[in-house]
This record gives structure tokens, sequence and C-alpha cells, in this order.
């Protein structure tokens, strides 16, 4: 797993550093005042395309489902275009954000497609269909969206069009250590910034779950970091792992959408009229960065 993260964020590198200023002479095309700068390369967002052949899409195809996916006007949107053959390479900018979608004929690790199918309980014949792919992309966003969330959602709409103009076998996001059925994730991926409705963020975070050696549930999050949050870890639960699912599901959305703000000693609700204590803590799981850990009360 570690192997395709760091795979991901050095493809990435040359074009995260790139100067955002516009070109001499010329309107900028992103408006600079009161903006963030690039977040570090280290959180850069990526996700894989893993595809059933080694072909790849003719540019005029590629561009025309950009257009569909984020809602432009024309191609004329589409800026700093670029295809490199000896890389097997696509770049590009849309708004406010850049994009780099690098190709291999060879499929990802075994044991990396193991590991993030067997977190995805949402698509059960995951890993029988997700170890037949032949190639993948690697497609990495960096942005300048005051919300990392939007900064994924721009990723999920260059994977949707990448998606239709190619013959896919699953999407691997990367962050979160699952994977997503196409055509799953092209309906999730649908979702337009000034949409009303939940923001899909079944696609960026992770529900894991691991036994634990006292015979309950260890259960937390993937994928919250490069959103800008802190993952959340229940650890040792004797519940039902559906209601555990459900906790962290439900807690998930509330906090990506600014519904919810976790501060320590803060208590929740939970199912079947249980409370929980939100506290900050270690990782059981080894993440560098603390973590929300949920004690039910």
């Amino acid at each position: 797993m570690i192997r395709v993260k760091q795979l991901a964020l050095l493809l990435a590198l040359p074009f995260i550093h790139q100067p955002l200023a516009a070109e001499p002479n010329k309107e900028p095309e992103i408006p600079t005042t009161g903006l963030k700068p690039l977040r570090p390369a280290t959180e850069a967002q990526f996700a894989f395309l893993c595809l059933n052949n080694v072909k790849i899409a003719k540019s005029e195809d590629l561009k025309q489902a950009l257009v569909k996916w984020f809602k432009l006007s024309s191609e004329k949107e589409i800026h700093e275009w670029k295809f490199k053959p000896e890389t097997q390479t696509f770049s590009w900018r849309i708004g406010r954000s850049r994009f780099v979608a690098s190709f291999e004929a060879q499929p990802i690790p075994k044991d990396d497609i193991r590991y993030a199918s067997n977190n995805s309980i949402h698509w059960p014949n995951a890993e029988q269909e997700m170890l037949k792919h032949a190639a993948h992309y690697t497609i990495t966003c960096t942005s300048i969206h005051h919300e990392p969330w939007h900064a994924a959602l721009d990723l999920s709409h260059a994977i949707a069009a990448l998606t239709e103009t190619h013959q896919p076998t699953g999407i691997y996001w990367g962050d979160a250590s699952i994977v997503h059925a196409p055509n799953s994730f092209l309906k999730q991926a649908n979702y337009q910034l000034d949409q009303a409705g939940k923001v899909p963020s079944s696609l960026w975070i992770g529900i894991l779950f691991e036994s634990n050696t006292k015979g309950g549930w260890n259960i937390f999050t993937d994928g919250f970091s490069p959103l800008g949050h802190k993952d959340i870890e229940i650890h040792n639960s004797q519940l039902q792992r559906t209601l555990l699912f459900d906790l962290l599901n439900d807690l998930k959305q509330r906090v990506l959408e600014r519904k919810l703000k976790l501060t320590n000693d803060l208590i929740i609700d939970g199912p079947d009229n249980t409370q929980w204590k939100i506290n900050t803590g270690k990782s059981i799981i080894g993440k560098t960065k603390p973590v929300w850990i949920l004690t039910q009360q």
C-alpha cells in the first residue's frame, strides 16, 4: 500500500511546483487575491484507474469527456493541455486544479489490490474483478480550492472522464485504501459543487474493519487527512459491525459537510441509544498523525 502511494506522489512532484502566475501580458486564468497556496506535495490527492486493456484514449475524446464532467462551455476552458508519448502522460489544468494522468501498461501489485478490495464492503466482488486488470493510470490533482474536498471532487470528475473514454475494471482511491466499481463511481461522481444533496464522501473516505484480539472490532476511517480532517477510530467495540459502520458513515458525512465539528470531550449520539465521547489520541493502526477516538459511554 505504501509503495503505490509513494509512486503517485513522485509522479505529481514535477507538476506541483509549477507557478500559478499568469503568463506575461495575459489576463490571469485564476484570481490570486486571497487564495491559499498549493498544499504541500505530500498532500497531493491521487487515485488509480484500473483498465481491462492497454489502450489509451485519443486526446480529443478525453477533452470532450472533461468538458462534460466539468460542465465547461468548451474545450477552451481546458488549459495547458499536454500529452507526452514518451511517458504516456496527460496533463492539464481546469479552473483551480491541475491534473496529471500517467499510464502504466501493467497492473498494480496484487497484494495492494487485495488489501483495498477487502476493505471495500460496498463492492462484494471487488477482489475477483480488480485482479483482472491489465494496466492502470495514476491520476494526481493539486488545487487552490479553499476546501480540500472540492479538489477531491475535481479529481473524481477527471477520473470519470478517463473512465468513460477507456475500458475500466475499477477505481482505486489511494488515500482511502478502497476500490469502486466503475458504474457506482460514475453515479456518485456526478455530484457538482452547486448541487443540493449529499456530498459523495464514500468515494474518498474508506471505513475499514479489523477484529480485535479481545474479541471485539476495531473500525477506522482512511482518507480524511487529505480532506483537511483527522481520521476517526473506534477501538475494541462489542457492537455489531453494521451498527459501527452506520455510526462512522454518518459521522464522516456530517464532518465533511461541516455540519458537525469534532472537539475533545464532545458527546455524540450513536445507534441503539448509545453515546460516544470523542478525544484526540494515537492511531491503533500506526497512522503518524493523531486521530479522533470514539469511546462508548
